[in-house]
């Protein structure tokens, strides 16, 4: 199937109602660290565009699917080392091919 004209996909961050570190910090840059592209956390909020809108859809889609987060981290500064790792395959997807190859191109820490 193609692409449907006129079909706009639009994804809120709920998680600016709750703050995911002890510290607060997490709405600095108006979204959900957890949920923010590497490329927005590295950066101090510079990248915004179509390729975080990706990331957002791969997190969703991660945490769907293994409810939990694709990520681990227990602080901000955890998430900032953790987040330029590669995003590794759950257990729940080892004999889905197909579905790890689409999340793993959207996780991808290099959206280039």
């Amino acid at each position: 199937a193609g692409p449907v004209d006129g079909v706009q996909v639009k994804i809120a961050d709920f998680g600016l109602a709750k703050s995911d570190f002890a510290s607060g910090s997490d709405v600095t840059s108006c979204g959900t660290p957890m949920h923010m592209a590497p490329e927005l956390l590295l950066h101090g909020g510079k990248g915004a565009g179509p390729k975080v809108d990706i990331w957002g859809v791969g997190i969703i889609m991660y945490q769907l699917i293994t409810k939990k987060p694709p990520i681990q981290a227990v602080s901000y500064s955890d998430l900032l080392t953790n987040v330029k790792k590669p995003v590794a395959c759950p257990p729940e997807l080892a004999n889905d091919h197909i579905c790890w190859d689409l999340l793993s191109h959207l996780l991808s820490v290099d959206p280039n």
